[in-house]
């Protein structure tokens, strides 16, 4: 078996001379655990999204956990005994498509009574409550393959210890399914603990990704190369994920003389989401990639990025690694979520998703919730990317940001990250004076922008690669971004006309970046340690900073 390597630390548009009156909108409502979906009212975690037709409808299928809101333990501190099913033919809207069975009240799609140990093939005794993380594969000849994992020793070490997965089948994304394997080596014999199942297709050949340990054991992310009935791996082929260049906040999950048989020094992670990104979203560039790996994990300590305005503290964040192999090394790239204030865990899962404009977008599903007398109560909630430059910047919890985004805002929005040192966006801060700074994490009201020629066309950061003259507004207040001291002073935006300190060129490079020249100066702007945006070099050297859009 491979082991991991040690961590590597590592507004309104004028001529140029008018006036314009500037608007102040809201700015988007944060939240801690962000708005829900529409039709999904129960409590549902662990998100995997797929796109699926459905009683003759192209959309997205979703499989989902359920929080049962009572009875945890310290064997099962999440109690789940039903799997959620979910179609929707934008992402956005909803609607349960599960069935009732009892005992249980909500509508299910798969229920832990038919793998229990008095049902043929059942492998868990009844009342474990252990249904985690379900996965959800397009099969041969138009079936489905449900995947989900469970333990086969429910007392308080066996939880730890004794987790399997099982494969089921139906002509249905949404069931009923029929209970047909559980996943095994070729060689023979099971994996000593696997759980949250992730299979994923490369150029036609499968792999199954899954964590051989939780919180107590410390595991790691192991996969295998998977064979055509869906059921069978390599044993020969196991191995562990690497995962290089991990910050050093995130510390370890290893306890000194824990009787758990994976404990390491690595920080604790939770199941992984991995993508080619080729086939994640095939019509859009500027993804993170070519292979991507979304990871829950939980740093010891807050991250930087984590603190100030984002929620989270020290529990769990989604985390995002790239690799040029399916099966890694992959490296560590940084935060894509920060963690919730009330929820311990933080999970995700990406899909590609058309607004009603027509625009594609990258759309990052989650659970979030506040527990009710310890026992918790997740849901899921989404909200869209900003990307570009083979970047992600980091999401935050909204209200309606994923709602608004569906209904086509900043379809034409621009956000500019640093290329180098530290990588911040740059932001129209308003605690200090609107100067332009790049010192944010998250794209949010005060760094999203408007471009526009000097004849007041508005430019499209999706489709403009040539180097001109432009205005640029803060799309936060409307006002004009301004050179000042005639493009020898901070950038600032605080002007209600456009005239020579607001005109720049927008210049874009070899390497696809862009860089601003003030043009009243000549001067090249820089962001010199991620402060004040101001011009101060030549036209040759001005800094250089990747365009994010939506």
């Amino acid at each position: 078996m491979k082991k991991r390597t040690a961590i590597r630390l590592a507004g309104v548009v004028v001529a140029a001379g008018l006036t314009v009156t500037a608007a102040f909108p809201a700015p988007l409502a944060v939240a801690d655990v962000g708005g829900g979906l529409p039709g999904i009212t129960e409590n549902s975690s662990d998100p995997m999204v797929t796109k699926c037709t459905f009683n003759g409808r192209a959309g997205f299928c979703m499989v989902t956990s359920q929080d049962i809101g009572s009875d945890s333990t310290a064997a099962v501190p999440y109690p789940m005994n039903i799997t959620k099913g979910y179609f929707s033919p934008d992402g956005l809207n909803w609607t349960d498509e599960g069935r009732v069975v009892a005992p249980h009240t909500n509508k299910s799609i798969f229920e832990e009574e038919k793998i229990f140990t008095n049902q043929p093939g059942g492998f868990v005794p009844p009342g474990t409550n252990h249904l985690w993380a379900p996965d959800l594969v397009a099969g041969p000849n138009g079936t489905w393959r449900l995947y989900e994992p469970d333990i086969f020793d429910n007392s308080l070490a066996g939880s730890h210890t004794s987790s399997e997965i099982m494969m089921s089948t139906s002509n249905s994304p949404f069931g009923p399914f029929t209970t047909e394997h559980l996943i095994g080596f070729a060689e023979g014999g099971n994996a000593a603990y696997a759980s949250d199942p992730e299979v994923v297709t490369d150029n036609g050949s499968q792999y199954l990704f899954w964590v051989n340990g939780d919180l107590q054991s410390c595991g790691e992310f192991m996969s295998a190369p998977m064979q055509s009935d869906g059921f069978t791996i390599s044993g020969r082929e196991t191995g562990a994920v690497e995962i290089d260049g991990i910050p050093s906040f995130y510390g370890s999950c290893h306890r000194s003389n824990t009787p758990w048989l994976y404990a390491a020094d690595y920080p604790y992670m939770e199941g992984p989401s991995v993508f080619k990104t080729s086939d994640l979203a095939p019509d859009l560039t500027g993804l993170p990639g070519p292979y991507l790996m979304l990871i829950p994990m939980k740093p010891n300590n807050s991250p930087p990025e984590c603190q100030g305005s984002q929620p989270g503290g020290n529990l769990s964040v989604i985390a995002y690694a790239t690799a040029s192999n399916i099966r890694g090394p992959y490296t560590y790239q940084r935060i894509l979520m920060c963690g919730s204030s009330t929820e311990w865990t933080n999970q995700g899962y990406l899909a590609e998703v058309t607004n009603s404009a027509g625009n594609k977008r990258i759309a990052l599903y989650y659970h979030d919730g506040t527990p009710v007398n310890g026992n918790p109560m997740r849901k899921v909630h989404a909200e869209c990317l900003w990307y570009g430059g083979g970047t992600f910047a980091m999401a935050s919890r909204t209200s309606t940001g994923f709602a608004d985004c569906m209904a086509g805002a900043d379809n034409i929005t621009w956000a500019f990250r640093k290329q180098q040192v530290n990588t911040t966006v740059v932001s129209a801060d308003q605690d200090n004076n609107k100067v332009l700074t790049a010192t944010r994490a998250a794209v949010g009201p005060w760094e999203k922008f408007g471009v526009f020629t000097l004849n007041h066309t508005r430019l499209n950061p999706h489709t403009t690669n040539t180097t001109q003259n432009v205005n640029i507004t803060s799309s936060f207040n409307g006002l004009f971004v301004s050179a000042e001291n005639a493009g020898t002073a901070n950038l600032i935006a605080n002007r209600t006309a456009a005239q020579s300190w607001e005109s720049f060129t927008l210049r874009f490079n070899s390497d696809g970046t862009v860089s601003f020249i003030a043009n009243v100066s000549g001067r090249g702007v820089t962001s010199p340690s991620n402060s004040a945006l101001v011009p101060n070099t030549t036209a040759a050297n001005a800094e250089h900073y990747i365009v994010l859009h939506l």
